[in-house]
């Protein structure tokens, strides 16, 4: 076999891993089911990235952060949405962006804190985003009782397409991730950027931006 044939033909393998593959893969994770070097796997995915390049290819590999995707192309996103508008499962309500944005932006973030901003009982939506998997909790005994300290997962990030959290906020990306919420998330951002500010203030200002 060629090393040209032989190169092409481990290209369609990794192709296929990430293809089939829900997540993101790591060039080890790759390399280990192949049983490849990390170099040669490394040569193969920079490779396999520009043969996708190429015109007439829907899809397009990303680096997240040394974690390989498989994504369609943005110009492909017409046809893609009308492919989605028949999946059955729903699209995240205000309330539950409202919630994830607070996470996102204040983490580890409790109930109570959660609630103290939104000015509502937010427990049926944070069970929502727990059941999707875009949350998970940290619990920390607090006193007599253990609380739950709400965070971001990995599946958040590949599901919003980003690299890192670092990335939320940027106000482009806030729009995107965040939509309808958007100008609440804008006042999250502020907020947590703002360490000048005490506690107290930011969750009074927080809490009054929030819509009711």
């Amino acid at each position: 076999m060629s090393e040209n044939h032989q190169s092409a033909e481990l290209k369609g393998k990794i192709e296929a891993l990430l293809f089939a593959s829900s997540r993101p893969l790591s060039v080890k994770s790759l390399a280990k089911i192949l049983q490849l070097e990390t170099e040669q796997m490394e040569s193969l995915l920079t490779e396999l990235s520009e043969d996708l390049r190429s015109p007439g290819r829907g899809l397009q590999l990303r680096n997240l952060s040394g974690r390989w995707r498989l994504e369609t192309k943005p110009e492909n996103a017409e046809i893609i949405v009308v492919l989605k508008q028949g999946r059955t499962t729903k699209p995240l309500s205000a309330q539950a962006l409202e919630t994830l944005a607070i996470v996102a932006l204040k983490q580890p973030v409790t109930t109570d804190e959660i609630n103290a901003v939104r000015g509502l009982n937010s427990s049926g939506t944070i069970q929502t985003l727990e059941k999707r998997k875009l949350i998970g909790a940290d619990p920390v005994r607090g006193g007599l009782r253990q609380v739950n300290h709400w965070q971001t997962t990995q599946r958040f990030l590949d599901e919003f397409g980003l690299e890192s959290l670092d990335e939320i906020y940027a106000a482009g990306k806030l729009e995107r991730v965040f939509g309808s919420v958007y100008g609440l998330a804008g006042s999250l951002n502020n907020s947590a950027q703002d360490h000048g500010q005490s506690q107290e203030l930011r969750s009074d200002a927080l809490k009054n931006s929030a819509p009711k």
